[in-house]
């Protein structure tokens, strides 16, 4: 039987390259904003008793920095409290929580990347902010999750990239 994963933020740049790439591997139900608004506890809840995912990459937020910086109160509501939502229904139903985030927590560090785990994130966005506070709240949640702090994501998808040798890592511990 194939594992089920719940994949938000699914007509994103990296959800449907995800979904292309592994919809033969494993059962996946992508969701896009229209048919699920991470914001809403109660749809959130619903939706996770309904689908009942093994494992959710969360990938949706809102990413684009200048509308985060232009309306910070509207970022942190879906970037931060919808990554908490998801976060607890992945806690009641079981799920594994994969967490993208962004190597925008480092974007104030006075040194050059690249960065390692040990760094302190300095985020100097409101994006990065709300990704730095997420990670927080969710570590504070689950007890096991992955961050994943993606740099700039471009290009066509490919058989042998990054995500897909991290993805494989993530599979085999399970």
């Amino acid at each position: 039987m194939k594992k089920k994963i719940l994949i938000t933020g699914a007509k994103g740049f990296f959800g449907t390259r995800f979904i292309n790439r592994y919809q033969n591997e494993f059962e996946i139900a992508g969701l896009d904003v229209q048919q699920l608004d991470i914001t809403d506890k109660t749809a959130v809840d619903a939706t996770f008793a309904e689908l009942k995912p093994d494992y959710v990459i969360h990938a949706a937020a809102i990413a684009v920095t200048d509308f985060c910086n232009q309306h910070p109160d509207v970022a942190h509501k879906v970037n931060v409290q919808g990554a908490i939502n998801v976060a607890n229904a992945c806690k009641a139903s079981g799920s594994k929580l994969v967490f993208i985030s962004t190597e925008q927590v480092f974007n104030g560090n006075p040194e050059a990347g690249p960065y390692t785990e040990q760094d302190t994130p300095v985020p100097d966005t409101v994006y990065g902010q709300n990704k730095l506070e997420a990670e927080s709240e969710l570590k504070s949640i689950l007890e096991e999750m992955w961050i994943l702090r993606f740099t700039w994501l471009f290009g066509l998808p490919e058989r042998n990239t990054t995500i897909n040798r991290m993805w494989f890592g993530i599979r085999c511990r399970h």
